[in-house]
């Protein structure tokens, strides 16, 4: 399992969405390791989920894992194989225009049961 969290903050003074959440792998080795392999997932929007709408001030947390394949040896090839570069963009997408409101990157992997 490869899972992601997040946390955004609206410092504005409005309102703010009503928006979703869509992850961009931008790694073909960490999209060939999952199961659906896909490089977009939307999940609030694909299944039909309520959408993330922040007043001033809120803060929203959350986050998606990512089922991979079953590989004795995954560990290591995604270790040697994937970043440093950018791995993963999750991106905040407003409803009404499909447009990023914000995009944030992760560029590194961390394994459980290893110092990172």
């Amino acid at each position: 399992m490869f899972a992601t969290f997040f946390r955004i903050r609206n410092e504005s003074d409005e309102e703010l969405g009503p928006f979703y959440v869509k992850y961009i792998c931008h790694d073909d080795t960490l999209v060939d390791s999952m199961t659906e392999k896909r490089k977009e997932i939307a999940p609030e929007r694909e299944s039909g989920s309520e959408l993330i709408l922040l007043q001033p001030g809120e803060v929203y947390q959350g986050g998606h894992s990512f089922t991979l394949v079953s590989d004795p040896d995954l560990a290591d090839v995604l270790r040697d194989k994937v970043g440093p570069e950018r791995i993963l963009e999750i991106q905040f997408i407003e409803e009404k225009t499909d447009k990023a409101l914000a995009s944030y990157w992760i560029d590194k992997l961390a394994f459980a049961g290893e110092d990172s």
